[in-house]
């Protein structure tokens, strides 16, 4: 079983764990600032509805098989504690984020070879916590390597 920390569970966090929590090989726990008891997910073809674990403190996280950081950019080092707890020997870091300096920003929490860089186009928008409406498809690209391979 593949275990993932999602940190910032908003449109696209929220989105992609309620997506990734419908493969039972996965166990997904978010990584919150407000209790959630389920996400509730709108597509165009269906609701997905998840119950993953919830952690509204770092202090209840353990080490993980990956970390998907979903947070704004301005809340980069708001991601140190839960990091600092989730991070194992084997940890790698996906960054959800836009933009495109993503290593930069994170190699002082992160070892470099262990981050992966995200981009994401994800029609997605929260209307409250745990609710997300989204209104397409997303693609996702990330670096060639083992590490884009992996994830």
């Amino acid at each position: 079983m593949t275990t993932i920390a999602i940190i910032g569970p908003g449109a696209i966090g929220g989105t992609l764990a309620a997506w990734l929590a419908l493969d039972r090989s996965h166990a997904v726990t978010l990584c919150a600032r407000t209790p959630l008891e389920d996400l509730l997910v709108e597509t165009p073809t269906r609701t997905l509805t998840a119950r993953p674990r919830v952690l509204t403190d770092p202090a209840g996280a353990v080490p993980v098989d990956w970390v998907l950081v979903c947070t704004k950019t301005y809340d980069i080092d708001s991601t140190r504690p839960w990091l600092d707890r989730l991070m194992g020997e084997h940890t790698r870091v996906a960054i959800v984020q836009n933009g495109v300096e993503h290593v930069q920003l994170f190699r002082h929490l992160v070892p470099a070879e262990r981050l992966v860089p995200v981009m994401i186009n994800l029609p997605a928008s929260r209307s409250a916590p745990g609710r997300i409406v989204q209104s397409g498809r997303g693609i996702i690209a990330v670096p060639a390597g083992q590490n884009g391979e992996d994830f």
